[in-house]
């Protein structure tokens, strides 16, 4: 049996309140943080029951350490790395044989921190399944809202980034009107070269507000946060589908907590913008689940970056030299990506503007203005 754990943190003090020992206790918001920072990380959930259709079986625990996300964004790496390591040694004692940190991983990075590399233990960030499930659902999504891809433009931001070029040479193989713009014009070149190379498609190069001239699919990469989606509004076309693939994009935590305030301000700023928003892709748990405690989950999928532990625990830990960290090429994506359909999880959900929506009922998704779809995944 696999056994896989993934971390995870509590986005705001209020919520840290609620689940580490002081809960009950009145504290004031300034002095929960510190204390927090002296205590250890503890299990917040676990699934049981996983079972891919090859028949292998896995179950896994999510740890949450001690700290908020204000926190690990302010007060450096070292307490990074310390709570990091906690949580690793905790993983161990559960008997984990991949754990998924994908939570973190950005954290790391705006540090200039790799992941950690431990001989008992393999870590992923997710990178390379969270990049194969959203060229997926790109298909998917435009399937359900009638949008041929062979037929309209596509624009890849920041292709020059390693996640949009694997974007934009995933793609080209599928269409036929491409541009892909970036800060790094050499990066852009080579990527556009890959690309005549393997698919024959010609690829546009150009600035961002080019590429956004009447493209349908627009693709956003790149680390940072990159144009405001608001004033990328008044460039995209009217009903374009817009796909967030920046980093911090990936491993979001919605599925596990609420929407922190800041995030529930963010949606209500989106309110006029004319284009679909797809910010993650949620993917079926093959097996009988069985989640402790039952409400630990919103509901019975997971994104990428907690799937990512799921497959690897399942597979022979031979067939991998080194652990995967924040591993993202070509290879790796269109290898986790096929370890994903062998094993039977599948993108069944989209994180949308108007809330998770179940691949069935996108084509009932409004504009990022509009009230959600009939059916939610919570319903389907």
């Amino acid at each position: 049996m696999g056994r896989f754990a993934f971390i995870t943190y509590p986005p705001s003090a209020a919520i840290a309140k609620e689940r580490f020992p002081f809960k009950g206790i009145w504290l004031p918001p300034w002095a929960t943080e510190p204390i927090l920072t002296m205590l250890p990380p503890r299990s917040i959930g676990r699934i049981a029951g996983v079972e891919s259709i090859a028949g292998d079986v896995a179950e896994g625990v999510a740890i949450e350490i001690a700290a908020t996300g204000r926190q690990l964004q302010t007060l450096g790496s070292p307490l990074l790395r310390r709570k990091l390591n906690d949580s690793l040694s905790w993983a161990k004692r559960e008997g984990a044989t991949v754990v998924g940190i994908g939570s973190l991983d950005h954290f790391l990075e705006r540090y200039g921190q790799f992941v950690l590399q431990d001989d008992q233990i393999m870590v992923t960030a997710g990178l390379g399944l969270s990049t194969a499930a959203r060229l997926k659902a790109v298909e998917m999504v435009c399937f359900e809202l009638g949008i041929d891809l062979a037929d309209e433009k596509v624009a890849v931001l920041e292709a020059d980034h390693p996640i949009g070029a694997i974007a934009a040479r995933y793609l080209a193989q599928r269409i036929r009107y491409l541009a892909i713009s970036g800060s790094s014009m050499a990066r852009l070149e080579i990527t556009a070269s890959r690309i005549l190379h393997e698919s024959g498609l010609a690829v546009t190069i150009c600035d961002w507000t080019y590429a956004l001239d009447d493209a349908m699919v627009v693709i956003l990469s790149g680390d940072s946060a990159g144009p405001d989606l608001g004033f990328l509004a008044g460039y995209l076309s009217s009903g374009a589908v817009l796909f967030d693939f920046r980093r911090d994009s990936i491993g979001n935590q919605n599925i596990i907590y609420p929407i922190c305030d800041q995030e529930a301000a963010a949606q209500g700023s989106m309110e006029a913008l004319p284009f679909y928003l797809i910010k993650e892709v949620y993917l079926s748990i093959p097996g009988n689940l069985r989640i402790e405690p039952a409400t630990f989950l919103k509901y019975p999928v997971v994104p990428p970056w907690i799937a990512e532990p799921m497959i690897l625990s399942m597979e022979d830990s031979g067939r991998f030299t080194r652990s995967p960290g924040r591993l993202v090429s070509m290879g790796w994506v269109n290898t986790i990506g096929q370890l994903a359909d062998r094993q039977g999880f599948f993108p069944v959900a989209v994180e949308s503007a108007c809330g998770i929506v179940s691949m069935a009922e996108i084509s009932k998704m409004t504009l990022a203005s509009g009230q959600k779809a009939n059916e939610t995944i919570s319903d389907a």
